[in-house]
């Protein structure tokens, strides 16, 4: 008789598929986390030039780049021949394209100015509309510093408008007027925003404001400030911007800075509107470097795509709104804007609230969480804060001293940061977790996050949404977390990873964007904010950690 040799499957055979199950979901959730961070990032560009072969009711950087090799030829401070120049040069191009051109002339403000000229020489023109209401304002200044070219602050800017203006001559006629403005003197203190404020008659007919700046030469176009109750306008920006970058977090930290730009003087005057500004490539502000081949033509594309986009949204719109709450807003990854009324943002933190206190009931009933445990979350956090700040605080002194300017914005130096900050979260949390589980580190770190969330909520709301969403978005993923048994681990890790998603969307670019902004000399805060998403994500990344243990181990 032949017997069969029959081989019986091992009990542990099913336990080691699970693990390299878990391996692998954790492998791609690294992975597509990674990617999406890295998308974040690379989607802070701004949109590519067009040639000069475009039609001409489309906007060109490339044919709006030709206005420097005159506007930027020499430093043009007011007073100066070479402002002048400029001046000259700006209404011969104005009246080439058709326009009502004049100049402005006002002693008004001479007692401000630090050289001898001609008073305050404001260049405007009038697109006209074909109907009788208010006009659109569209506004940069044509002066620069003393010791630099202007290229980019604000050459590239009058550029900009100079190929807006051709661009909308060139197409249907608008129903309301539209009205350029080159100020003069903004670099002395707006006087030419304030002479044309107080003394000119076309003030009286704007309605709208788009004020175009620049604080470096290179990067996506931000629109970083509006005017007071802003719902209404920020209702028409997300409709009609093709490449929104914007937040409402922005002009929280703007209102901090003690900078003022042109539309400072508008909004004093009682008018609404939009300030925009690319903020990259800090060197060249206010220095020599700020010249003709510096200039980044995406950068100006990305002006004219907001000036031609708004100014005919706003050419044809009913201009007679009333006043709207603020809204809180965020763009993703510059393509689309969401916003909502800022009433929300109270009903917003009382759900969170309600939902963190139903968190943490569902997990002292099933035995997940404990007293100690939510403690040594809360403490790791908040050590992993501070000392993560103060090692960085140190560190960019260190590298000020040894690199000085060009370490201000560097990408490399940024990267070596963070990865700082994460090496010295997780170690605080190797030493401090105390054997607390994984949920309960989870609740204390959620905690932290309420508690700042309540602080924002009214001191600013603007940058509510930077926690709102992420936190409704984690307690989901730890409230599943408690709810799967333990055999379901793979699961759990997955859900995890989809509820990190809107932490990263939102936290990441507001990361880089303060950096980018704030510079080296603030990367405390960068790196604060930093450790502050690691330890939303501490469920994830001990997730992800344990699965790769426990295949190692095998």
């Amino acid at each position: 008789m032949i017997r069969e040799n029959t081989v019986s499957s091992s009990p542990v055979e099913p336990a080691v598929r699970r693990m390299r199950v878990d391996s692998v979901v954790a492998t791609v959730i690294v992975l597509v986390l990674a990617l999406l961070v890295g998308l974040s990032i690379y989607a802070q560009s701004p949109p590519h030039a067009e040639p000069a072969e475009i039609p001409a009711s489309s906007f060109s950087a490339s044919r709006a780049l030709r206005h420097l090799s005159v506007i930027a030829a020499k430093p043009h401070p007011t007073g100066s021949t070479a402002h002048g120049e400029v001046r000259d040069y700006l209404v011969r191009e104005l009246e080439a394209i058709g326009l009502q051109t004049q100049v402005q002339n006002s002693a008004l403000l001479n007692a401000y100015l630090k050289a001898p000229n001609n008073g305050v020489e404001n260049i405007l023109a009038r697109l006209k509309g074909s109907g009788n209401g208010n006009a659109v304002l569209l506004v940069a200044h044509y002066d620069s510093v003393d010791d630099s070219f202007g290229a980019s602050d604000d050459g590239s800017s009058v550029a900009t408008l100079l190929e807006t203006l051709r661009t909308l001559k060139a197409g249907e006629q608008l129903k309301n007027d539209v009205i350029v403005l080159f100020t003069d003197a903004e670099e002395q203190g707006m006087l030419g925003a304030q002479a044309f404020v107080a003394e000119h008659e076309w003030a009286r007919d704007v309605y709208v404001v788009l004020n175009f700046e620049a604080r470096g030469n290179t990067g996506p176009v931000l629109m970083f400030e509006t005017s007071d109750n802003n719902g209404w306008l920020i209702n028409e920006f997300a409709e009609a911007a093709p490449f929104p970058f914007a937040h409402s977090l922005s002009y929280e930290i703007y209102r901090l800075l003690p900078n003022d730009t042109d539309l400072s003087v508008f909004k004093e005057a009682g008018l609404v509107g939009f300030n925009f500004a690319n903020i990259d490539g800090i060197t060249h502000y206010h220095s020599s470097n700020d010249n003709l081949g510096a200039v980044d033509g995406d950068t100006m594309q990305h002006k004219g795509s907001y000036a031609v986009a708004l100014a005919k949204h706003f050419g044809n719109a009913d201009l007679t709104r009333t006043d709207n709450k603020n809204a809180v807003y965020f763009d993703l990854f510059g393509r689309m804007l969401v916003n909502y009324s800022n009433v929300w943002v109270i009903p917003l933190t009382a759900l969170v609230c309600a939902l963190y206190f139903g968190l943490l009931m569902l997990g002292f009933r099933k035995q997940k969480l404990t007293a100690q445990g939510i403690l040594w979350g809360i403490v790791s956090l908040v050590v992993s804060l501070v000392l993560a700040a103060l090692v960085s605080f140190a560190l960019g002194k260190i590298v000020w001293l040894i690199r000085g300017a060009p370490a201000l914005q560097s990408r490399l130096f940024l990267l070596g940061f963070i990865a700082l900050a994460v090496v010295i979260t997780s170690v605080v949390y190797r030493k401090l977790r105390r054997g607390a589980s994984v949920e309960s580190l989870a609740v204390g770190a959620l905690m932290s996050w309420l508690l700042l969330m309540v602080v924002i909520t009214f001191y600013t709301p603007g940058g509510s949404f930077l926690f709102h969403w992420p936190l409704l978005a984690a307690m989901i993923g730890v409230g599943v977390m408690m709810l799967l048994p333990e055999d379901k681990k793979t699961g759990a890790m997955f859900i995890l990873g989809l509820c990190a998603l809107p932490a990263i969307v939102l936290w990441v670019p507001v990361i880089y964007q303060v950096f980018i902004g704030l510079t080296l000399n603030w990367i405390a805060l960068t790196v604060a904010q930093a450790v502050l998403l690691f330890g939303l994500l501490v469920p994830l990344s001990l997730a992800i950690k344990d699965s790769f243990k426990r295949v190692a181990i095998r």
